[in-house]
């Protein structure tokens, strides 16, 4: 993907495989990684939603509108940048790759990243992005019902 004309990857499924690996093997052993503090969280549909019910995360009025609304009108009208030809616009979905997609996934990489400094500084304690988005995406699934007027964002791709 490309956001203002910067190369953005994203690793989702990756990310999920070394921290399954991780916490199968509780850090020891075959999942012992040196450096898993530098994994972010994974990107999903879930965390995001549990990041703007806590406050973490906000959307624009029309980001918010096409989620809620699920009207491909919304996001024709509202892109600035073109949308490949090959890449179809179905209601309710962003392209993989659009920039509210794009949008979504990094600042909610950020926001994690944000709540992990926090933790550390009225703490001491160091917490991986992992362990919080385990904790978001079970928190997610636990309080769906709490959280069903909070859209979540779709998107079809091989990558994540």
């Amino acid at each position: 993907h490309r956001f203002d004309g910067r190369p953005v990857c994203l690793y989702k499924r990756a990310q999920i495989l070394v921290a399954d690996i991780w916490a199968c093997f509780e850090g020891r052993g075959l999942g012992r990684f040196d450096d898993i503090d530098k994994v972010t969280m994974f990107a999903d549909y879930r965390v995001p939603q549990a990041l703007y019910h806590f406050g973490a995360l906000r959307y624009s009025s029309r980001l918010l509108e096409f989620l809620r609304r699920s009207e491909a009108a919304v996001i024709a009208a509202a892109d600035e940048q073109e949308v490949a030809d090959d890449v179809p616009v179905v209601p309710g979905l962003l392209p993989s790759g659009h920039r509210w997609e794009v949008e979504i996934r990094g600042n909610s990489i950020w926001a994690v990243e944000c709540i992990r400094q926090h933790i550390f500084k009225t703490t001491g304690v160091l917490v991986s992005a992992i362990l919080i988005d385990f904790y978001m995406w079970d928190y997610s699934k636990l309080h769906a019902d709490a959280m069903k007027n909070i859209p979540i964002h779709l998107t079809r791709s091989i990558f994540y």
